[in-house]
């Protein structure tokens, strides 16, 4: 078996996160088009059929459809091929880690400072580093959360996992006794982002 230097490893799962995260239709795993639009373009009973969920934003409702979906890949057709948010420099990246107080995984910053700021990602998207500092300021746990699942859970990285690539746990914020603390350990950060980025199934939790 060949073994891929790493820094080649970086650059094409650095690639592959750009492909998915510059295209709005996919760089999340649910997207979002307005419901009229859904309406008037495939008609009012296939847009129910197909809109995982509604929501209201400023004055309209739109609809959720998943990453990919040809509906959303048509709306999104003509739209700019750029990150959700500029890539964060590395100043600010430098900032973050002397308000934590601790050095973040090295994978993460290539992500942040290569990709984009947040708004890609597995479940809601990645985090803006500002919210990073910002929420680890509040909580004080040994980790870093990256990942909002919804129903009070979140994806974390451990920050004493000095590997590479530490593993990423979900973690119940809420709920008595057992149902309290991490609930699921998935991939090394590497994989769990590559496995996005190739859009394979990246389990829902809500």
């Amino acid at each position: 078996m060949v073994r891929v230097p790493a820094g080649a490893r970086i650059r094409r799962l650095i690639e592959g996160l750009r492909r998915r995260a510059y295209d709005p239709a996919r760089r999340l795993d649910e997207v979002t088009v307005p419901l009229e639009w859904l309406e008037e373009t495939y008609g009012a009973e296939a847009a129910a059929e197909r809109a995982l969920s509604l929501s209201f934003v400023g004055s309209g409702v739109v609809a959720y459809l998943p990453a990919g979906a040809e509906e959303a890949s048509a709306y999104y057709a003509d739209a700019p091929r750029v990150p959700p948010h500029p890539p964060a420099s590395a100043a600010e990246w430098e900032a973050a880690e002397a308000a934590i107080g601790r050095r973040l995984p090295a994978l993460l910053r290539h992500v942040y400072t290569e990709v984009g700021d947040g708004g890609f990602g597995p479940d809601y998207g990645l985090h803006r580093l500002a919210q990073l500092v910002e929420l680890y300021g509040r909580e004080r746990k040994p980790w870093l959360r990256l990942v909002e699942c919804g129903c009070a859970t979140a994806w974390y990285v451990p920050l004493e996992d000095t590997a590479a690539a530490p593993l990423v746990v979900r973690y119940e914020d809420d709920g008595p006794g057992a149902e309290r603390g991490i609930t699921h350990a998935t991939l090394p950060l590497d994989a769990w982002l590559d496995e996005w980025s190739r859009a394979a199934a990246v389990p829902r939790t809500r």
